[in-house]
């Protein structure tokens, strides 16, 4: 087991499990900077910017719930929860994966959507309902999946929009369950130039239970 550096009230820490983020984020700082380690190192370690391990190590900013586990497993060690062991999974995938919480917060993208001016930089707005209101009706089903998960529910969303003017479509095939008690969306997105059959308005579709993108719902699980 690798050795970790033993923090001020790490015992206590690791007893009572009621750290506030600002007490996660001075443990962080505390840990990087005895360990010599860079900002940019344990960024890539939780998949976050950079900028953002400097606004909470600052005080600017608090982690989200999820961040707070990460940093939490990071400094004291623990078995990786079901989302983080599914977010670790999105992070490595060279698939165009994204991974939406109950609260439609995106916790992790996969390896094509890391780059600078990636695609869903570029088009992501078409799945935005507040840029984009002709998707407030097609995306209800997402919504009441999300908020109310039963079992698993694939969904398939297609939105058309012009890019150079041409006509294309983003296609998102989602797939919705419960983990730890709250709905997850683990979806596949696509931009595509639109065929001869050209959509005119956003289309939501139910899955069947033997789609392929239900494969999505069962990640391979891998050790980290």
């Amino acid at each position: 087991m690798q050795d970790r550096l033993t923090l001020p009230g790490e015992m206590q820490a690791r007893e009572t499990g009621m750290q506030q983020p600002h007490e996660v984020c001075v443990a962080l700082r505390s840990y990087r900077i005895k360990a010599r380690i860079k900002q940019e190192v344990i960024a890539r370690a939780l998949g976050v910017a950079q900028s953002q391990i400097s606004r909470w190590e600052s005080g600017r900013d608090i982690p989200r719930p999820h961040n707070i586990e990460a940093i939490r497993a990071l400094l004291w060690g623990s078995t990786a929860t079901p989302l983080q062991s599914l977010a670790f999974f999105v992070r490595t995938s060279e698939l165009p994966l994204v991974l939406i919480d109950h609260s439609r917060q995106l916790i992790a993208r996969g390896l094509p959507f890391q780059p600078p001016g990636n695609d869903l930089e570029r088009f992501g707005w078409i799945f935005d309902e507040s840029r984009n209101p002709e998707l407030v009706e097609a995306h209800r089903p997402y919504h009441e999946a999300l908020a109310d998960p039963r079992g698993i529910v694939g969904l398939e969303l297609r939105v058309p929009f012009e890019h150079q003017g041409e006509p294309w479509v983003g296609v998102s095939h989602k797939t919705i369950y419960a983990v730890e008690g709250r709905g997850i969306c683990l979806a596949d997105i696509r931009f595509l130039r639109q065929d001869s059959v050209r959509l005119s308005r956003p289309v939501m579709r139910r899955l069947p239970a033997n789609h392929p993108a239900g494969a999505l719902s069962v990640p391979a699980r891998r050790d980290h």
